[in-house]
């Protein structure tokens, strides 16, 4: 989730609904009303049933922090700020040279068939 940039460990809540089987899509129960009841509290209640694993809250920008949403629109354009606990640290591997070495053969004119 862009390791070492201003927007690390931030991700859209559309891109976590996405990725979310059991939540309804709004579009499939738009017209049926409850929105708040069938998606955002859902969504909510699964994000807080993994707090031993990450912490989370509703950000803007960069982090910024916000007000929660109160409509499904203004909760579809949030960001999901997340701050993990107990992380394992990212050990940092020698970067290897992309390159192939390949051995150079020598070209020399001519031929040996005279």
């Amino acid at each position: 989730m862009n390791r070492n940039k201003l927007n690390a460990d931030i991700i859209g809540v559309m891109t976590l609904l996405e990725s979310t089987p059991i939540i309804p899509k709004y579009e499939d129960i738009k017209d049926q009303g409850r929105i708040n009841q069938r998606i955002i509290e859902p969504f909510e209640r699964d994000m807080d049933a993994i707090r031993d694993t990450l912490k989370w809250q509703y950000c803007g920008t960069n982090g910024t922090q916000i007000v929660p949403p109160t409509n499904y629109e203004e909760f579809s354009k949030a960001l999901i700020k997340i701050a993990w606990n107990n992380y394992p640290e990212r050990k940092e591997h020698p970067k290897k040279n992309k390159r192939k070495e390949t051995p150079k053969t020598s070209k020399e004119g001519g031929s040996d068939d005279i």
